[in-house]
This record gives structure tokens, C-alpha cells and sequence, in this order.
């Protein structure tokens, strides 16, 4: 039987891209841009249906379809052109090689080896021992991707996609055909010789002659090496008697004597002690003297201390931290809760005792009948009685808000926001007044940044610019910022606020 078949070598820009064989079978091959072609090609130059390969009466024929730019062959724009031989095309910057061939050969066919049984019997006694086995032949495409020769009782296992196909071997030397998709597998039942392979064909057939180059750089490589190794030139016995610790300096002995270093540490311990012990015996009478003049003084330099803390005005402030660590002390809160709690303003507490029965209790509330002080208002009953010295003039803390610098970006409007904060702006408050009494003197702006989220909880919260440089205020407003609760923004979008808060204190 007679076949004519193609092969096409693709090259785009002088590169080799593929290669593809086209089978009468085909019939005809679409080349352009588009997915459905049978040749793709991609680039400028090139029509979505731009040429047509065909096979007819025995003959291949190429043909434009009326592309832009045309279908060149030698240099010649063509309508149609017959591949007798060799033809190159040039399409864009794409050139196809459109070689013919003629195959004669009847492989695969029906109704090959379709011989008598007296034939076959000829046949084996010429070739000697025969054996029967599975052939299996698997197309894609119209194109033979493997061949099998399995044991003549043994099942072949096809695995297509996620599926296992099994199939059970033939029964006769016609072909057996399962078509799974685009997959063709053909099996039959054929005679063969056993022939076995001298050692020299095994090594042949081993031998990659890919591999030739590489090789032969690796040899050349532990060549080199080892005349490297070989040829190296080597230390004189004379040298290496020279390195020799032994004949080298006391210093250098050292590094390799592990008993020297030992009695060099020992010697150095003992050196240390001794001038430990100097030092002790000629600083222990200068000490006992400064003992001597610390006793003397002792009694005018604790005058003196208490001198400098009055005219420092440091009595006021040792007031106020004794009154507030003062286990006794009665707490009168001004708003109802405790000065540490979030919602709370300032509260006050007494200095000294107060009076007998001066303090009642009703219900959850207490009520304070009258209060008395040791010492004078402001002033000093003894340096002996600490709790007598006063609370002093610290003044009252002021928050305010600029308006101007306040900045809302999100589904919550300024109004909303501005009343939650005005709730809590005795949080605020607090931490500032908290460090006034550390600080008088401290005031300035804070600005606060804080996003609000979908269900009106600060999600984040940090300082913006700052001229109040104070760290625990401005860390205590991030935690009391940390628990405010809004509305919950329209859409549920997160709000972004920028809102400064400017700090003073008024005496």
C-alpha cells in the first residue's frame, strides 16, 4: 500500500519552533492565528485563517486564503502551489520547510502478516525458536506516540486522564481497536524470534552519543587534576623541621604547651590576690576616718537636707505622694466611681485623720462630716511628720479639641463622633492629669489617630504629631482610645479620625 505524508518543520525568525507530520488521513490543515488551526501561528503578518494545506488524488497542495500580507514562496506571492518536493513558505516572519514523503511499507496495517498457516510454519523453521506476544500500538492524533510487546497472556493497563482502562489481550493476529478521546490503541497477537544481544550491541545500545562531549570534558578534567596532584611540589624534611615547636621561641612553645598556659594562669591568679590584698589594708584607714567625720556631721547634714527640700518646694510634692500611699486614707470620689476606673473624673482625699464620726456610710455612699489636716495649710508642722505637709497648688488639668485640625474620613458623620468623644473625654482627662503632679509644668497638643471598624470598635489606634512629649500620657490615651465604642459606620466600611487634643493646666 502507497502513502504520500509531510513532514513541516516550523522556524519563526531563523528558530527552530517545531515539527509537525500531516497523514492523508487529515485531508486539510488550516494554518493562521485562530485556536481551531491546525498550524498556529502568532504575529504580525499573520491572518486568523490565513493558508490551507490539502491532500488530493495522491498529491499535497498549499494554498492562500486570501490573506493580507500573503503566502510567499521563493520570494513570490502563490494562490496555489503543488509539494512535489522540498517547498519553503514564508508567512510573516514564519517560515514553514514542507518536506514529501512516500511511504511503501505495509506496518500496522490490517492486513499485515496476513500470511497462510504453511507460510508462518516456513518462517519459523528459518528464524528458529519463535515466541507469540501482545503487541499494542497507541496512537494521539493519527500519530504512533508508543509500542508494547507484552507476554501473550498478559493484560495492558491504559491509564487516560484520571481513568484506568484495562484491557484483556487479543485472541488472533487481526488488529483489536479501543478509541479512548483523541487515543487510538491497537493490539494483535504476533510471532517473533528471540534473538539475544552479544555484550558489544548491549553497550551500544546504552551509549548516548549526546553524552560524548560532556565525557569527554570530565576526563579531561580528573586528567588535569591529577597531574596537578601528581607534580605539586612538596615541603623539604628541612622546612618542616624549622616548624617545629620545639626549636621555636618560648612564646610559641606556649601556644602548644597546655601545662604552661595552666601554670601561667595559677601565677596570674596569685598576682591578683596579693594586690587585692594591698588595696584593702590601705583603704581600711581611710575609711574608718570618713566614719569618724560621717558621725559628727551626722546630725547638721540632715538639717541641711530638710533646708534644700523646703526651698525647693519638694514639700509639697512628698505631701501629696505620702497622702496617696497612705493606707488610711478615705477616698471621696466626685463623680460616683473610682479615680482609676475609665469613666471617671478627678476625686480627692483627705490628709491627716479625720474627725470621729466623721465619716458615715449609707447605702453604697459615704458621707464626710468634717476633716482635719496636721500641720498648716501649705505649710510645715515637722520634718518628723511627713503626712502634716500640705497637697500644694498643682492647679486643674484642661483638655481641649481643635476643630479646625479634625479630620474624618469614612461613613460616620463628624457630629456622631464628636459625642462619643465628648463622653469620654474625662479618660482623656485623667491621663493628663495623672502626670501633673510629677510635672506642673506640663502641657502641649496631641494628636490622635485612631480607625474605626465595620462594627464600631477602634481597630487601630497611634499618635500623630506631638509637642507633649510625654509617654505615659500619651500611652495612656492609646489604651483608653483602645476601648471606645462608635456607631457602626454606614456599609460597614472602616473610618479613618485624626483628632487633636490640646493640654493645659490652670492654677
Amino acid at each position: 500500500m502507497r502513502r504520500v505524508e509531510v513532514d513541516v518543520e516550523h522556524y519563526y525568525k531563523k528558530r527552530f519552533m517545531g515539527r509537525k507530520r500531516l497523514i492523508p488521513t487529515d485531508k486539510t490543515t488550516i494554518i493562521g492565528q485562530t485556536k481551531d488551526c491546525g498550524l498556529r501561528l502568532l504575529g504580525d503578518g499573520v491572518s486568523n485563517l490565513h493558508a490551507a494545506i490539502d491532500y488530493s488524488d495522491d498529491l499535497w497542495t498549499i494554498s492562500d486564503l486570501g490573506s493580507e500580507q500573503g503566502t510567499w514562496v521563493k520570494k513570490k506571492p502563490i494562490v496555489s502551489q503543488v509539494i512535489l518536493g522540498p517547498v519553503f513558505v514564508h508567512i510573516g516572519q514564519h517560515e514553514l520547510k514542507i518536506y514529501p514523503k512516500t511511504i511503501e511499507s505495509h506496518l500496522f496495517a490490517q492486513d499485515e502478516m496476513s500470511t497462510t498457516k504453511n507460510e508462518a510454519k516456513i518462517q519459523i523453521d528459518n528464524m528458529g525458536s519463535a515466541r507469540t506476544f501482545h503487541q499494542i500500538i497507541i496512537k494521539k492524533n493519527s500519530f504512533v506516540v508508543s509500542s508494547k510487546l507484552l507476554p501473550q497472556h498478559v493484560v495492558y493497563t491504559y491509564i487516560h486522564g484520571k481513568e484506568k482502562k484495562v484491557l484483556n489481550p487479543p485472541k488472533s493476529k487481526n488488529w483489536s481497536i479501543s478509541t479512548f478521546g483523541d487515543v487510538v490503541i491497537q493490539q494483535r497477537l504476533i510471532s517473533s524470534q528471540v534473538i539475544e544481544e552479544t555484550q558489544i550491541e548491549k553497550m551500544s545500545s546504552i551509549w548516548d552519543p549526546n553524552l560524548k562531549g560532556p565525557l569527554v570534558v570530565t576526563a579531561l578534567l580528573i586528567l588535569l587534576l591529577t597531574t596537578i596532584f601528581v607534580f605539586y611540589p612538596t615541603v623539604p624534611d628541612s622546612k618542616l623541621e624549622e616548624l617545629k615547636p620545639d626549636q621555636q621561641n618560648r612564646y610559641t612553645r606556649m601556644i602548644y604547651d597546655a601545662k604552661a598556659i595552666r601554670q601561667k594562669r595559677k601565677e596570674s591568679r596569685k598576682i591578683q590576690k596579693s594586690i587585692a590584698k594591698q588595696n584593702s589594708n590601705i583603704a581600711a584607714p581611710a575609711q574608718s576616718k570618713n566614719l569618724q567625720v560621717a558621725k559628727s556631721n551626722k546630725i547638721s547634714a540632715n538639717s541641711q537636707v530638710i533646708t534644700k527640700i523646703k526651698t525647693a518646694g519638694l514639700s509639697q510634692l512628698i505631701g501629696k505622694i505620702s497622702n496617696r500611699a497612705a493606707k488610711n486614707a478615705n477616698f471621696i470620689n466626685a463623680v460616683g466611681v473610682s479615680a482609676n476606673n475609665k469613666n471617671s473624673g478627678r476625686s480627692l482625699a483627705t490628709v491627716g485623720d479625720a474627725a470621729p464620726n466623721a465619716l458615715s456610710k449609707t447605702g453604697s455612699s459615704f458621707k464626710l462630716g468634717s476633716v482635719k489636716t496636721d500641720g498648716k495649710a501649705g505649710g510645715s508642722n515637722s520634718y518628723k511628720k511627713v503626712g502634716g505637709l500640705a497637697l500644694g497648688n498643682v492647679g486643674t488639668a484642661s483638655v481641649g479639641i481643635l476643630e479646625e485640625e479634625t479630620d474624618i474620613e469614612g461613613g460616620l458623620d463628624k457630629d456622631v463622633i464628636a459625642r462619643v468623644i465628648e463622653q469620654n473625654l474625662g479618660q482623656i482627662r485623667y491621663c493628663y492629669e495623672r502626670q501633673l503632679s510629677a510635672n506642673p509644668e506640663l502641657y502641649g497638643k496631641v494628636l490622635v489617630k485612631f480607625t474605626i471598624s465595620g462594627s464600631g470598635a477602634v481597630a487601630a489606634q497611634a499618635i500623630g504629631l506631638t509637642t507633649l512629649k510625654s509617654a505615659m500620657v500619651e500611652g495612656c490615651i492609646l489604651r483608653r482610645v483602645s476601648g471606645w465604642q462608635f456607631p457602626q459606620p454606614k456599609g460597614g466600611t472602616q473610618v479613618r479620625v485624626t483628632y487633636p487634643f490640646l493640654f493645659k493646666s490652670t492654677n
